[in-house]
C-alpha cells in the first residue's frame, strides 16, 4: 500500500504536519517495499483551495491512504471520492504513524 504523510521536514522521522493543505512536503511510503519519498507540497503557498490541490497531488501519486492530523472538509471529501482511506493521528513523526498504521492502532475518519 502507498500511503501519504504530511511532514514538516524532509525524512521518515520528520514531524508530521498539523494542517494537510500547507504542510512543507509529503512523505510517501510503500509500505510493501518500505521505500521512501518526500515530495514538497506544491499547495503550500495557494492562497485558496490549498487543502484541495494538496488532494490532487497526493493522488497524482497514486495512494491509497493518508495519515493526518487535521484536514478540510473538501480535501477529505476528494480524498475519499478516489477511495483513498484518511486516518487520523495525534502529532507525531513519520515513522510513528506508519508504526500505528501496521499496527492498526488508526482510525480512519468517515465523516468530515
Amino acid at each position: 500500500m502507498k500511503v501519504a504523510i504530511p511532514v514538516q521536514g524532509s525524512d521518515l522521522d520528520a514531524p508530521v504536519n498539523l494542517r494537510f493543505g500547507r504542510c512543507q512536503s509529503f512523505l510517501f511510503v510503500d509500505t510493501a517495499s518500505d521505500h521512501t519519498e518526500v515530495q514538497p507540497n506544491p499547495a503550500i503557498d495557494n492562497l485558496k483551495d490549498a487543502g484541495l490541490q494538496a488532494a490532487r497531488f497526493v493522488l497524482e501519486n497514486d495512494v491509497q491512504a493518508v495519515i493526518v492530523v487535521m484536514i478540510g472538509q473538501e480535501a477529505q471529501l476528494a480524498l475519499q471520492a478516489a477511495n483513498v482511506t484518511v486516518y487520523e493521528l495525534k502529532p507525531e513523526s513519520g515513522r510513528q504513524a506508519l508504526e500505528y498504521l501496521r499496527s492498526n492502532r488508526l482510525q480512519a475518519l468517515t465523516s468530515p
